[in-house]
């Protein structure tokens, strides 16, 4: 191992003890993440032996069972439910931080993380943030052809871990497989924007039909949380733009990266526009838009980079407002 990516290791490990441990997320914003009440009661009623309904056939595949495992065995090792959910965001970030690291090289990127939406994500959505962190593994794997039995069962449990992933890792494969498929790069960065809207309009009216088939809980579940404000995520959708714009790679690895992102960052605007909940999908690509614009001409990673600081200031500001600090 070379000592860069030890200094990886080392700050990524300071980094998340820091994140998810030593900043007072909770008190500062003045009550628990939402999430995380679900997953403390889970894991107290798992513990004491609680049963939960079995499935079989396609529902299975909705079923999230890897997940209910996870927090049975935890249980078994960890007692506390609050340290259980502690240990899943540290893992997540750690995983995270590491790869922006070792792409980028960009230790300035970490600070772009202190995003509202990402520590959402990593301290209250810890669930999703697990399941693509190990997706990151997997992909990591594949695209450097090792260890291939590991990365392809990681692709297959996940899903059993969150069932969005079904989503990512479709988009993921459809890009990786089809990426030589387009002379004109730009033309796929197009394909990748079209893509969102339909995939947005599937995911509004599409996935409660699956669900409701399959007698899930959670069919009806758009209409029951609260998408985000177009205004919200409208920097999102501008900032697909300017990718779209700026980047000239003809790098087939890159350019997975680059269309991934711009695909989840339109789904989150699109979804806005329809009424329907796409915040997660851009909150779990966070890492990998910061990883695409790394790959750009340096002027427009500075004023990419810029932009994206002063929309997390203005985040903060909000985020202040709403908890009464100013």
């Amino acid at each position: 191992m070379t000592n860069k990516k030890i200094n990886y290791l080392f700050v990524s490990l300071i980094y998340s003890i820091i994140f998810v441990y030593i900043i007072p997320w909770t008190e500062l914003k003045n009550e628990e993440f939402i999430d995380l009440f679900n997953y403390t009661d889970r894991i107290i009623y798992l513990s004491n032996g609680g049963r939960e309904r079995e499935f079989f056939g396609i529902s299975f595949l909705f079923s999230e069972v890897i997940w209910k495992y996870i927090l049975i065995y935890m249980t078994m090792l960890i007692k506390d439910p609050w340290i259980i959910v502690s240990v899943i965001s540290f893992i997540s970030l750690f995983i995270y931080t590491y790869i922006v690291l070792k792409k980028t090289n960009n230790y300035f990127l970490l600070i772009l993380l202190f995003n509202p939406m990402f520590i959402e994500l990593i301290m209250g959505q810890i669930r999703i943030a697990f399941a693509f962190a190990l997706f990151l593994i997997a992909y990591e794997l594949l695209i450097s052809n090792r260890l291939k039995i590991l990365s392809y069962s990681l692709i297959i449990i996940i899903p059993l871990i969150h069932t969005a992933m079904l989503i990512i890792i479709a988009v993921f494969s459809y890009i990786y497989f089809f990426n030589s498929y387009f002379k004109n790069i730009k033309y796929y960065y197009i394909w990748a924007i079209i893509s969102a809207l339909l995939l947005s309009l599937l995911l509004k009216y599409g996935a409660d039909i699956l669900l409701l088939n399959v007698g899930d809980k959670r069919a009806n579940y758009s209409q029951i949380i609260e998408a985000s404000s177009i205004k919200y995520s409208f920097f999102w959708f501008i900032l697909s733009i300017l990718v779209f714009m700026f980047s000239t790679t003809i790098r087939k690895e890159e350019n997975n990266i680059i269309i991934f992102s711009l695909i989840m960052m339109s789904i989150f605007f699109f979804s806005s526009l329809i009424g329907a909940y796409g915040q997660r999908y851009v909150a779990i690509a966070i890492p990998l838009i910061l990883i695409c614009i790394s790959f750009f001409k340096q002027k427009y990673q500075v004023y990419l980079y810029s932009l994206i600081f002063i929309y997390l200031l203005l985040q903060h500001y909000y985020w202040m407002k709403i908890f009464n600090y100013i």
